[in-house]
């Protein structure tokens, strides 16, 4: 066989999903392959095809709807030990506080296993930025105002995330609070500001334990969402590996496993 045909994990680098997805690809024909000794090998012009033909992702999820996946995958995020007991889609998303439909359609998500690149199309609507400049004097004090959680790399790296707290902060701040911390600290629209502010819709917050309640930096998932497309190329990488570390998720029914293979 030419040796230019690739291995299915190759394939799925290059179009960006799972290797299971690219096996069912190729068995059911989609993908152009050939099976030798049990094992597929995926012919490179079909790859490219495929992904030059790629739809477009779509529209972005409401900003409720990113905010619960950014809970998701905050608690897919965190370390499990191998050895414990498999976590279930359902149960995964039981207790995320949306009706059943949209629960249903977060799963059925997760178990296509977004990249990068579609996950920061999925949350784009998170939140309204805005860029805006204080008066150095008090940038301080408006990161650590309590209507205010940091993200983004200064979220990372006080969560120990191994990135420096560098480049433009930026600020979440609930609708109901922006107007008068933009009074109160006399800020003024400004492109080439010091500062940016991540304007929450009300809704999105407003569910009990909801993500991006609270006080003190955002969690580790919205930090790694803010970084995504980051201009500083080591942040970006970073955020970029942290997606490509999630464990998978195995449809309803089925376990939790790891990149890899390895049960979580």
């Amino acid at each position: 066989m030419d040796d230019r045909w690739l291995s299915v994990g190759e394939a799925a680098r290059v179009l960006g999903v799972s290797p299971a997805h690219v096996r069912r690809l190729a068995g059911s024909g989609r993908l152009v392959a050939q099976r030798h000794a049990g094992v597929w090998f995926i012919d490179p012009d079909a790859v490219l095809a495929r992904v030059q033909s790629r739809p477009r992702a779509g529209r972005p999820l409401s900003p409720v709807s990113a905010w619960a996946l950014l809970a998701l995958l905050e608690r897919m995020g965190r370390p499990r030990s191998p050895d414990g007991p498999p976590v279930s889609t359902e149960a995964l998303v039981a207790d995320i506080g949306l009706t059943r439909v949209q629960r249903h359609r977060l799963a059925a998500l997760l178990c296509e296993a977004p990249d990068a690149d579609r996950l920061t199309h999925l949350l784009r609507r998170r939140a309204d930025q805005r860029r805006m400049r204080v008066h150095p004097g008090v940038l301080a004090r408006v990161l650590a105002d309590r209507r205010v959680r940091v993200g983004g790399a200064h979220a990372a790296a006080a969560a120990g995330a191994g990135l420096s707290a560098g480049g433009r902060p930026l600020a979440y701040v609930p609708a109901a609070q922006v107007d008068r911390l933009v009074a109160d600290y006399r800020m003024v629209p400004d492109p080439a500001g010091n500062i940016v502010l991540a304007v929450v819709p009300d809704v999105a917050t407003a569910r009990e334990g909801a993500v991006g309640a609270g006080h003190g930096p955002m969690p580790l998932a919205v930090a790694w969402a803010d970084l995504l497309d980051d201009p500083d190329a080591r942040a970006r990488g970073a955020a970029r590996d942290w997606v490509a570390s999630l464990p998978r998720v195995s449809p309803p029914g089925r376990r939790l496993q790891q990149v890899g293979g390895r049960a979580g």
